[in-house]
């Protein structure tokens, strides 16, 4: 099935200070270097196959992108579709998931006052998505680019609300798969395309978890789980754990790095929210 993968850049400097960044060109902070060398060797790890790098023309993708091609061998070129959007008069503000700016970017077609609205980076991003489905050397492709790019490639894969695709994020550096149908429309009343972050470990953990579930079939369980730099994604557990047939109420993650803990729209959590009597199975990456 003919697919493209997606990758957020390095923790940029921005990032690290929890300020909003879209257009404004940031560089890499040491940590974000390291992540996209590490995404580079578990790309050779997963046997990830594919023929090009595109990344987005700002400096934290193009290092990103750079330093897994050193590692992988890739070819990479610059693609201006992928530019983050630009969030206009939010730019540089903090914190990053400010409420008044996620109702913000629920207005699909407002540009920020002097910024991008969300159709038009729709726009140009489909675009290039058509042009991948349809590459006539019927290529596979690795993009490098950011989080508001990252919610349009997932809106032209999977139906979502308003609120859930204005939400959706994904932490940096991780790698997500997405599959094209076999036909060229997708279907509005149901998913016709498997997405999936790329991590075979979270498969073979829920499955532990599911072993135990299954003798135990208490049900309301509650999946908490843990990594690094290149966390087990939340797509990939809750797809690990319906295959698995693994009941849950909700998925949260725990970032070792940041020491924070995250719900699936990837804002922190309260701990007080685990002290609730439900079952929690938790698993963690081998260090």
């Amino acid at each position: 099935m003919k697919h493209v993968y997606f990758i957020r850049h390095g923790e940029s400097e921005w990032n690290r200070l929890d300020k909003i960044c879209g257009a404004i060109d940031i560089p890499l902070t040491e940590k974000g270097v390291q992540q996209a060398l590490e995404t580079g060797r578990n790309i050779l790890r997963e046997n990830i196959q594919a023929d090009m790098i595109l990344c987005s023309p700002l400096q934290r993708a193009v290092e990103t992108a750079k330093a897994i091609a050193a590692i992988t061998g890739l070819p990479c070129r610059v693609e201006p579709r992928l530019t983050e959007q630009n969030f206009g008069i939010w730019e540089g503000t903090s914190p990053r998931n400010a409420e008044a700016f996620q109702q913000a970017k629920q207005q699909f077609a407002a540009g920020f006052h002097g910024g991008e609205s969300m159709l038009r980076v729709a726009q140009r991003v489909y675009n290039l998505l058509d042009d991948i489905r349809n590459d006539p050397e019927d290529r596979t492709y690795i993009l490098v680019s950011h989080n508001g790019i990252a919610r349009v490639v997932r809106s032209d894969f999977e139906e979502l609300g308003n609120e859930e695709l204005a939400r959706y994020a994904v932490p940096n550096c991780t790698v997500t798969r997405f599959d094209f149908p076999e036909d060229a429309v997708p279907s509005a009343k149901e998913p016709v395309r498997d997405v999936r972050h790329v991590d075979p470990r979270a498969e073979e953990q829920v499955r532990t978890i599911a072993t135990y579930a299954q003798a135990h079939p208490q049900g309301g369980y509650l999946l908490f789980f843990r990594g690094h730099a290149t966390p087990c994604t939340f797509d990939s557990v809750m797809q690990a754990a319906d295959d698995a047939g693994t009941p849950y109420t909700s998925v949260c993650f725990w970032d070792d790095d940041s020491g924070n803990l995250f719900d699936i729209s990837y804002r922190e959590v309260p701990e007080k929210l685990f002290c609730n009597g439900q079952m929690v199975y938790s698993f963690h990456e081998e260090d």
